[in-house]
């Protein structure tokens, strides 16, 4: 068996979950939902604390996460670290919707999690997680004696990114616009948050919110959110300051906060 490098990291550190190589041994091309997750502070809270009990913890988290992924009708392709990566299959035609509540209970899990580790007295941490949708391209690679599934594809670029954007919005759960409109109709707590530039891609990435209700009083302010969001894209920066505020002071909302800081701030990159 092996497992997936994603275009980085060593094949040293990836655990296995599928023989890919031997179904296809020339690789394939599919089309699929991705999830990717990581713990924002990982590195610097491990430190922290001695290698056995680091092994103990980050065990427990990936046997819940992928438990949780699994459990949805994803398959587990790669771990490094903390890290997680997911994939939905076409054979699935809920594939997106699938990897949407996988996420939303992975958050969830985390955070049960996380009272299990309170006696350990570190930080509290965030999950973060990215989901695209789009065509890949899975196939076996060998390095010497040694192999391992690669997934590669802008969907995994897209995926990464995502994954990434959560620590500048305070989000925990970002989607593209492809997997956005697969659930959109299906999911009530959906937002767009922002539009960025990604590195080898001509034309803006429409970022959406995935929200979890429970982090807020209730939801009736997600209009009020809107237009402040067109009031920004509009650059009326004084008065979508002001739905901002509210927002930031009322709901404890994050990405109320960060657009609070644009509107007094220089103007920024990623297509406004």
């Amino acid at each position: 068996m092996s497992g997936s490098t994603l275009g980085k990291g060593n094949a040293a550190d990836v655990t296995p979950t599928r023989n890919f190589a031997a179904e296809n041994p020339e690789g394939r091309r599919l089309d699929c939902t991705l999830l990717l997750s990581s713990v924002r502070g990982f590195s610097a809270w491990s430190e922290k604390l001695s290698p056995a009990i680091l092994v103990q913890l980050l065990n427990s988290y990936l046997d819940r996460m992928a438990a949780v992924a699994m459990h949805s009708a994803g398959r587990m392709d790669r771990y490094l670290s903390e890290s997680i990566v997911a994939i939905f299959e076409t054979s699935h035609p809920d594939r997106a919707l699938h990897a949407c509540n996988a996420a939303m209970e992975m958050a969830r899990e985390f955070r049960r999690l996380q009272a299990d580790w309170s006696e350990f007295r570190v930080a509290p941490l965030a999950i973060d997680i990215g989901i695209t949708s789009g065509p890949v391209v899975i196939g076996d690679i060998e390095v010497g004696n040694r192999g391992a599934t690669n997934v590669f594809g802008e969907a995994v670029n897209r995926a990464r990114h995502m994954e990434g954007l959560n620590r500048e919005y305070g989000t925990h759960i970002l989607l593209d616009e492809a997997t956005y409109h697969l659930v959109e109709e299906t999911l009530p707590h959906l937002r767009e948050i922002d539009h960025t530039q990604i590195r080898n891609r001509p034309e803006p990435l429409r970022v959406y919110d995935l929200m979890l209700a429970e982090d807020y009083p209730h939801m009736d302010w997600l209009g009020e959110f809107r237009r402040g969001y067109e009031l920004f894209r509009a650059d009326l920066r004084p008065q979508a300051r002001t739905v901002f505020k509210t927002l930031a002071e009322q709901v404890q909302d994050p990405v109320s906060r960060y657009y609070l800081d644009r509107c007094v701030g220089p103007r920024r990159r990623r297509g406004d």
